[in-house]
Formats: structure tokens, sequence, C-alpha cells
């Protein structure tokens, strides 16, 4: 644009001039339509650059009003096909049918898993999981097994991370504990079992042990309070 205008601009100085600076007349009329033609050249394309322009966006207008309406009529065909629990209305609309919901990964096998003994006897777990809650859909089992046992018993589920066994029998022996996370039918690794070695004594302190249905209380053993180890 800038050298049109430039010519523009010194197309008549040179014609008034041209012998004196070097140019030929005959030349000079024969450059004035050229520029006469580029003028007429941008002028037009400016018109065809705004005209697409407005139809680009003309484009758009009626594309969004025409997605607006075939969403909706979408989203009714799936909704009929949903109430009336007829796949075929599928076929029929030449749509596919939603996708099977993915399974839901296992959760995370619970970490930290430890316990300790009250003055009573009964042993309270307690563990960390990095998501749980029934928010999330997460639960807990716990299994348990005696000296005299040679399988697991299912003590229950919970949503908390921790329980009480109010019924260990420790003084059958060694007592093994394991807990892993489920949700829906998805459910993590067992974690490492911990063993109860020794049965329960004197000078253990217990803040709360009066809740046996297997929900924890809370407990805070004192220092000499034993612990359970990894087995």
């Amino acid at each position: 644009m800038g050298q049109l205008e430039f010519f523009e601009s010194h197309k008549d100085a040179w014609a008034d001039h041209a012998t004196e600076i070097g140019l030929q007349d005959s030349a000079i009329s024969a450059f004035k339509p050229q520029i006469t033609a580029a003028r007429a050249a941008y002028s037009a394309m400016q018109i065809a650059r705004d005209a697409s322009k407005a139809a680009t966006q003309n484009f758009y207008n009626t594309h969004g009003d025409m997605l607006s309406t075939g969403r909706a009529f979408i989203a009714a065909i799936k909704a009929f096909a949903e109430t009336s629990n007829d796949p075929n209305v599928y076929v029929l609309a030449n749509i596919d049918p939603p996708a099977p919901p993915s399974p839901t990964p296992a959760p995370e096998t619970p970490t930290d898993l430890v316990g300790a003994i009250s003055p009573s006897g009964s042993v309270t777990l307690t563990w960390s999981s990095t998501r749980s809650g029934a928010t999330r859909g997460i639960f807990f089992l716990v299994e348990r097994q005696r000296a005299s046992e040679t399988t697991w018993t299912p003590l229950g589920g919970v949503m908390e991370k921790a329980i009480i066994d109010p019924n260990p029998g420790l003084g059958e022996g060694p007592v093994q504990y394991r807990v892993r996370a489920g949700r829906n039918t998805s459910y993590s690794e067992w974690t490492v079992p911990i063993s109860f070695n020794v049965p329960c004594g004197p000078g253990l302190n217990a803040t709360n042990d009066s809740n046996t249905s297997g929900v924890a209380g809370t407990i805070t053993p004192a220092s000499n309070t034993p612990k359970a180890e990894a087995a």
C-alpha cells in the first residue's frame, strides 16, 4: 500500500519534468494507467476482504445456530432411548450408543498399619490411606488370623481408618491382622500382616475402651504399650 501511494504522489511531478529527470514522456504516459489499475485492484481487494470477513462471521453465526439445535436433537434422542429402554432408537437415529462406563480402578493399598493392646485385652488397629471415606466410595476390609487358625477370619468392613477387635484371642498365641481397601467390586492388595505376640497386661492407659462394635474409639496407649510389628 505504501508503494502505491508513493507512485501516486510522484507520477504528476515526474510527468511534468520527465526530460529534466532522465525519463521519457511516453514511458510516464504508459506508467500512469498501471498506477490506476493497481489502485482499482487494491480497492477491489479491500471490498473482497470485507465481504470475506462478513461471510466468515455469517458462517460462524449460522453454524452456531445449527449446532445448538442439532445438539438438542441428539440429547432428546438419547433421553428417549434411555427412558424407553429401547437400544433400537440409536440404530434408527444412526447415533452411536453411549460407551459402557470404564471399570472403577482399585484403590491403593493402605499403609502404616499399626496396632495397640488395651488393658482389657482388645486390639486397636489404625492405618493410613491416601484416598478414603464415603464420598470416594472407599471402604476397608480387616481380617484376623489366630495362632490356632489356618485361614483368615473377616472382622468386617469400615469406612474409617481404624477398628477395634474386642476379642483377639491373644491367650492362644500370636495373632495377625491385615487390611485392604475396596471400592465397588475392586480391591487393593492386602497389607503386610502385623502380629501381636504378647497377651494384654497391666500398665496400659485407655482414654476410651468402651466401644466394642468394631469401630475404633480413641485409645491412647501408655509408653510401655505393646506394639504390633510387621510379621
